[in-house]
């Protein structure tokens, strides 16, 4: 089989990158695959030469997005702070600078079929863990429920980054602002619980 010419980008690649932006645009159940080829310049069934279907199309770009995010945010440090802010930064820069495909990866979690939802799920949930891990360590007398808490708010915010407005996200100090109030967040596990104060009752008129 030919190879593609050097600096030329593979067929199988083009239809990622078609699907992954039409997918953000309009969702994955309003783009058909005919749709799919024609922008990444290829027939519909071409596409089944690379991919048994829209479902495996999918499910490959979760696994874009995944091993991306994983990558961006592997690290050893000896310091627990150091090592929750890397993780943290790495973050959300990984969703501003992969916006599109973070977004897919967001936003279309229920349309994806089994067994590749399951398989997703297993991938997130060890990403979660090792998340709350470091978490865990820069915070040790925090009660795990509330690690637990904190690290689903925590991504959830650095997600934003990848669906908030242009607007926003065009902001050239987006990643500090959002890492640092994560971070700051975060470390709030590590002071003790204050009590809300109950407001006060309003007299009854004499």
């Amino acid at each position: 089989m030919a190879r593609p010419a050097k600096g030329t980008v593979p067929r199988h690649e083009k239809i990622l990158q078609a699907a992954a932006e039409l997918f953000n645009s309009r969702g994955f159940a309003g783009v058909g695959v005919d749709e799919i080829g024609a922008k990444a310049g290829v027939t519909g069934p071409a596409i089944y030469r690379h991919f048994s279907g829209k479902d495996e199309i999918l499910a490959t770009l979760f696994d874009q997005a995944i091993d991306g995010l994983i990558a961006a945010t592997a690290g050893d440090f000896e310091d627990p702070a150091e090592a929750l802010e890397f993780i943290v930064r790495q973050h959300a820069a990984y969703a501003l600078s992969e916006r599109r495909l973070a977004a897919v990866l967001i936003q279309e979690g229920r349309s994806l079929a089994d067994p590749y939802r399951r398989r997703l799920e297993r991938r997130e949930r060890q990403y979660v863990a090792d998340f709350a891990r470091r978490v865990a360590a820069c915070c040790p007398d925090a009660d795990p429920e509330d690690v637990n808490a904190a690290t689903w708010t925590a991504i959830g915010t650095l997600n934003s980054t990848a669906i908030a407005p242009r607007d926003v996200t065009g902001h050239e100090e987006i990643v500090d602002i959002v890492s640092g109030f994560v971070v700051h967040g975060l470390q709030l596990l590590s002071q003790p619980a204050k009590k809300a104060a109950r407001p006060r009752r309003a007299k009854a008129a004499s």
